[in-house]
């Protein structure tokens, strides 16, 4: 529960580190449940901006952003890091000149990130930004202008009213250098999490300062140094809570349900890097009645998938005979296998030129050897919403076709997929030319004041 002054003060601070003038037109592509729509939205219209509200998962889509963005002239907006990372890289997509700042929060930000958004770009500023949702969105603010200075990017200094301290496990303070966990107080503070005193007495603990005052501090599981500039270094999380493309994901809760079933023995749950970028979620399973994989595997997705939202769902699921441990009781990592992928029960080959064509794309995007069958499911295959916006650049490129992301995330195979190009091609061939996807329109809603 946030309460009006933790508010006032969070939309106080944001107007102080990014003014915002009458006018200013600020892209709300934020879905509700993300915290980052506060700022989008209530931030913008306390202080006279102008919100353009973008089409329901358009924030997914890199080349709808582009045009909104462009058609709107567009003066700040948020991305989540690896959202950026695709815009930036993606050849139909520009940062217009008429983008003033631009938001990064919910991951970490890589200093090659913000080199190739400089590149792009040299009249707009790059911030990053820190904060869970349990301090009101963001509680630090870092200007990436400055990059010289720091291999790793900072999440920047405290915000007014706020208190960011770094303490041992005694909570005592941390010399400056340091590591130890982030403790946020001050102003930034929500009260509680609503219907659940419990995990609010456990997260909002009582601090007595230098001063013998008691003071309450949310206890973040974050892990950062201060730096001899006055900047904090995140350096990651303390437990096996993890963020996916902006998703706060406690591992645990995945452990919990996947070992709720009944035919699972034991169950380890972590991440990979996908083609080394971006982090996956991998189980491990240790099944009680060893019937045939496929079975299993597919009764156990579904049980998963009908208790836990879709970006919490594992890419893959490995069985194993037994989770090794380590002399200290802990899941030996290095025993695991890679994780299996999980292909459809009956190969059916390819049977015409474009269906060969987008299994090659399929192996490439996937960085798979194996043949790949037309009924085979690209998420199941490891594929997530990152990944499946570069097999859409590369399908386009490979059959000069104009086909936008949302046409093509629900077709998960490539019987599917190549049928919808075919489909494309007929109708280019009947009436040309092709628009470009710079020209395609969205609808979009803008509020003035």
């Amino acid at each position: 529960m946030v309460d009006h002054t933790a508010l006032s003060n969070y939309i106080d601070n944001i107007q102080k580190i990014h003014e915002l003038s009458k006018g200013d037109k600020v892209l709300l592509k934020t879905p509700f449940y993300f915290d980052v729509s506060v700022r989008e939205l209530i931030w913008t219209l306390c202080f006279g901006g102008t919100l353009v509200i973008s089409e329901p998962e358009g924030h997914k889509d890199p080349i709808y952003i582009s045009n909104i963005l462009s058609e709107h002239q567009i003066n700040i907006v948020h991305f989540v890091p690896s959202m950026l990372e695709v815009f930036l890289h993606h050849p139909d997509t520009k940062l217009p000149n008429s983008l003033i700042y631009v938001i990064c929060s919910g991951e970490s930000l890589q200093p090659s990130q913000a080199q190739e958004f400089y590149r792009q770009t040299s009249n707009c500023r790059l911030l990053n930004m820190y904060g869970p949702t349990e301090a009101t969105v963001e509680v630090t603010s870092f200007n990436c202008e400055d990059l010289k200075a720091h291999k790793i990017i900072p999440i920047g200094k405290e915000i007014d009213n706020t208190n960011i301290l770094i303490l041992n496990n005694d909570l005592s303070l941390c010399d400056s250098g340091s590591a130890g966990e982030i403790y946020i107080g001050g102003d930034s503070l929500s009260v509680g999490y609503f219907g659940n005193e419990e995990l609010t007495q456990k997260n909002f603990v009582d601090f007595v300062d230098e001063n013998k005052i008691t003071k309450k501090l949310y206890k973040t599981g974050d892990l950062a140094r201060y730096l001899r500039d006055g900047n904090i270094e995140f350096l990651g999380r303390m437990d096996d809570q993890i963020n996916i493309r902006g998703y706060r994901i406690e591992l645990g809760e995945i452990t919990s349900v996947i070992a709720s079933h009944i035919n699972v023995k034991k169950t380890y749950v972590t991440t990979k890097k996908a083609n080394n970028q971006y982090d996956q979620i991998i189980a491990y399973v240790v099944v009680k009645n060893k019937t045939s994989s496929v079975e299993n595997r597919i009764d156990l997705f579904d049980y998963i998938n009908k208790r836990l939202p879709e970006y919490m769902t594992p890419h893959s699921i490995t069985f194993v005979n037994e989770l090794a441990l380590t002399p200290n009781g802990k899941i030996d990592k290095n025993s695991l296998p890679e994780p299996q992928l999980i292909f459809s029960d009956n190969f059916i080959r390819a049977n015409n030129d474009i269906e060969k064509s987008v299994s090659k794309l399929w192996k490439k995007n996937l960085n798979i050897n194996e043949d790949i069958s037309i009924d085979d499911g690209y998420f199941k295959l490891g594929g997530d919403s990152i990944s499946v916006i570069h097999l859409v650049i590369d399908i386009n490129k490979k059959f000069h076709t104009c086909i936008l992301l949302q046409d093509i995330i629900s077709l998960q195979t490539i019987y599917e997929q190549s049928a919808l190009i075919m489909s494309r091609l007929s109708k280019q061939s009947e009436f040309p030319p092709l628009l470009k996807s710079k020209d395609v329109n969205k609808d979009f809603e803008v509020i003035e004041l």
